[in-house]
């Protein structure tokens, strides 16, 4: 599990201190601070963040709308972006705007407003990429091979791979991971269009299981061991399971 990372891209020292902080204190991981476009690319491919926050106002040649221009148009590594600037221009705004970015903050920003803005823009950029609506997205956000779920304040990044196994309770479902467990306000139903379905597979009414973390299971008791637990399977799903798993009998 990984916290979301943010880079940070402001030529103003105190600016981007006062960005870092409240950003740590929110439990985001900042990345190093970039005060150019060059130096920005280059932190942007090398660490890989999950969204960029850019002042529009940069030092040389090139803007954050530049930046910004080239982070939403290279396919294979778009990420979220936000707009930070002081200057409320309507013609800047425009430019800005053209380039597609997941929201546009004026400084001063209010910490809340920062953490909300971030969670947005990270939902609304897995909605467009994925093909998920916001409502889809209320508890759990897709990125690549993970999700983002709720811990405490923060959002947290959990690897899929990571689960064991998931407990459902009516419209809430429980994802059980090593150490942690993590519940999420959505049903079964929605849950599993964030799961590739090739890894997971019901073993009865409460309980879906990752089948990459499948031990051992026993088909006269009638259990499967999953980490270390060891969960019941019901008939009516154990014909699937073995299917499945792909046993040789």
């Amino acid at each position: 599990m990984n916290t979301i990372s943010v880079l940070i891209v402001e030529d103003d020292i105190i600016e981007a201190l006062r960005l870092e902080t409240s950003l740590e204190e929110l439990g985001f991981k900042v990345l190093p601070v970039a005060d150019n476009v060059k130096d920005a690319l280059g932190l942007f491919y090398s660490t890989d963040p999950d969204i960029v926050i850019i002042d529009i106002k940069l030092k040389g040649d090139k803007d954050g709308i530049d930046l910004g221009s080239h982070i939403t148009s290279d396919q294979k590594y778009e990420k979220p972006i936000i707009y930070l600037t002081s200057i409320q221009d309507s013609l800047i705004f425009q430019r800005a705007k053209a380039t597609n970015p997941h929201a546009y903050l004026i400084k001063p920003v209010d910490p809340n407003s920062l953490q909300r803005t971030i969670e947005l823009a990270l939902q609304q950029f897995a909605g467009n990429k994925y093909g998920f609506s916001n409502n889809s997205l209320d508890n759990g956000i897709v990125h690549r091979e993970s999700i983002f779920v709720k811990k405490g304040k923060k959002m947290i990044r959990l690897e899929i791979n990571d689960i064991n196994y998931i407990e459902v309770e009516s419209k809430y479902c429980t994802l059980i991971s090593e150490p942690e467990k993590f519940l999420v306000r959505k049903s079964l139903i929605d849950l599993l269009d964030f799961l590739p379905p090739q890894d997971f597979q019901r073993v009865n009414r409460n309980l879906v299981i990752n089948l990459n973390k499948v031990k051992e299971f026993d088909l006269d008791d009638m259990t499967v061991t999953v980490g270390k637990s060891v969960l019941p399977i019901s008939t009516k799903y154990k014909k699937d399971l073995v299917k499945k798993l792909g046993c040789l009998q």
